[in-house]
């Protein structure tokens, strides 16, 4: 679009209602097109509800944002109910003010958003943006600043009429209040981006009696952590938090839906948490503890439990999986670790291969009971005894049940076989379980990124015409087959099948064959069909950090 063509876009279109700034500026430095006049922009400013920002110091050719504004009664946006400031560098002093003043003058605002790029402060007057900020405010979202204890004291105060907070690398005094924060009206909480005491959070978190959405996670520097100490060791690393959470009670979140966790959660702190709760419709944990309490817990939210994801989880055995399978009849989303496929069969091979295992489970639950017990994460011992013999004493009934997750449209699960033994129609009979889900609209019977570093011996699920791949012909929806690093061996005749049988099919896996020959034939059927072929880059973009599904996006975005 020629720039005269533009600025009469932007002058005569009042039915806009969102600007970006910084995508214009962008497109000018990419494209060298000439930008329409400030003066063009402006007069749009009344129009405008949602405001997005960049703001930069005043470095010579550098494009500020805040050059919108012609004068300070043009800061003044009646509509603006969304504003989103980001510091790209250290501002200058009309950035400052700038800034400032579009917080302060438009009182309407109901959402804030101020980030900061870089590491060093970013010097706002932060007492009077918390107290004098809109009084219809109800979300605020923060990045990379720090504060003094006066200012974030003031940020409590301003929180505690809040509906919705996130804080990212934000350095402030988070201890010492004369009286505990409260947040009676906080929907969302999120504090991310820095390690310290999650007992610090829990008192936090424990003041949110309206909490709809709980993202306890360690990001960023936590993670830089675990590329230095596995998660047991970076468990070690957290202040004891025994007495935080003891002073849980059922419900403190008796409105809370969905909850994200991730590690350093030891089996007891995961219970504790889930017995706080209402009924719950989704739960997100990885690299935390999840044994038998957590078991227990968790079953009281299987009549209203939705989405379930459990990756690289302490104490997690594969019947468990199975356990989930024939318990929770609303699940839509799940996304599980490994399963022995003979804790999914039947037959004299597998019922040995199941005594076998549960030996061997039982001698790992012994060590861990005992090590639970002298970590005195468990003062009820009499009751972690409890739950695990109700489990044990329904173990084999409660297995041999079918699947009741009907209602899946995304299933990750990866069966393992064992090598060395006859597993002969075992295959048939997962296949099988699986054709019961006939609403699934995308499978990965593969390894997730969570789960990659994991080295699991056995063969997976063969997709092979002579293994039973004809009983998942009910699949009638499927969109999207993924079988991540499962080492599968396709011919032809089974590619020919999956691609005639699922019309709507629209990306499948490329790990389709060892034989580099026999795979690039493979690949050129399914890139005639007009199909995507996912490399295993895209594959994991796909799978666990991208979702099309709004209802859930929150609960699977990593």
């Amino acid at each position: 679009m020629p720039p005269a063509s533009l600025a009469t876009c932007l002058c005569v279109c009042k039915s806009w209602h969102r600007v970006l700034i910084p995508v214009l500026y962008r497109t000018v430095a990419y494209t060298d097109m000439a930008l329409p006049s400030v003066e063009a922009v402006t007069r749009h400013l009344k129009h405008i509800r949602r405001l997005y920002l960049d703001i930069s110091s005043d470095r010579e050719n550098s494009h500020n944002g805040v050059d919108i504004f012609t004068s300070r009664s043009s800061l003044r946006c009646h509509n603006l109910t969304t504003l989103d400031l980001s510091f790209l560098d250290e501002p200058s002093r009309k950035g400052r003010a700038s800034g400032e003043a579009l917080i302060l003058l438009n009182q309407q605002l109901r959402n804030l958003t101020i980030t900061y790029t870089r590491q060093c402060e970013l010097r706002l007057s932060w007492n009077v943006v918390f107290s004098q900020c809109s009084l219809f405010l109800q979300s605020l979202e923060l990045g990379g600043c720090r504060l003094d204890e006066q200012e974030t004291t003031a940020l409590m105060e301003l929180g505690s009429r809040l509906r919705k907070l996130e804080l990212h690398r934000c350095q402030g005094v988070w201890s010492d209040f004369t009286v505990e924060p409260q947040f009676p009206e906080m929907r969302t909480l999120a504090i991310q981006g820095f390690f310290r005491s999650s007992g610090q959070e829990l008192r936090w978190y424990a003041q949110c009696p309206q909490l709809r959405l709980l993202p306890w996670v360690f990001t960023e520097s936590s993670r830089e952590l675990l590329l230095m100490h596995n998660p047991e060791r970076l468990r070690k690393m957290v202040p004891d938090t025994r007495l935080a959470f003891k002073s849980l009670r059922s419900p403190t979140w008796k409105y809370l839906q969905r909850i994200e966790l991730t590690y350093l959660f030891s089996d007891s702190q995961v219970a504790q948490i889930l017995d706080a709760c209402g009924p719950l419709r989704v739960l997100s944990i990885m690299q935390a503890g999840f044994w038998y309490r957590s078991l227990a817990a968790l079953e009281k939210h299987s009549q209203t439990l939705e989405g379930l994801r459990l990756f690289d989880c302490d104490g997690l055995r594969s019947w468990m999986c199975q356990w989930i399978m024939v318990t929770f009849p609303k699940l839509t989303h799940l996304k599980l670790g490994r399963v022995f496929a003979h804790d999914m069969v039947t037959g004299l091979g597998a019922e040995e291969a199941r005594a076998n295992q549960l030996v061997q489970d039982a001698k790992d639950d012994m060590e861990k009971r005992q090590q639970e017990i002298s970590d005195e994460k468990h003062d009820m011992v009499d009751e972690l005894n409890n739950i695990m013999a109700r489990f044990e004493a329904s173990h084999d009934v409660k297995l041999a049940r079918p699947w009741v997750c009907l209602n899946l449209v995304q299933l990750t699960i990866y069966f393992t076989f064992p090598e060395k033994q006859e597993t002969k129609g075992w295959d048939e009979q997962i296949f099988r379980q699986i054709a019961t889900l006939d609403r699934l609209e995308k499978l990965n019977l593969g390894l997730s990124i969570l789960m990659i570093e994991h080295c699991y011996t056995g063969r997976p699920l063969g997709l092979k015409l002579q293994s039973g791949l004809t009983h998942l012909a009910p699949l009638k929806k499927l969109t999207a087959l993924k079988f991540v690093n499962s080492r599968q061996q396709l011919d032809t005749q089974d590619l020919i099948w999956i691609l005639n049988q699922w019309p709507g099919l629209k990306e499948i896996s490329s790990c389709l064959h060892d034989d580099e020959d026999t795979r690039n034939e493979l690949w050129k059927m399914v890139e005639d069909k007009g199909i995507k072929l996912l490399l295993q880059e895209y594959e994991y973009q796909d799978d666990d950090y991208d979702d099309d599904d709004d209802r859930y996006s929150d609960f699977i975005d990593e």
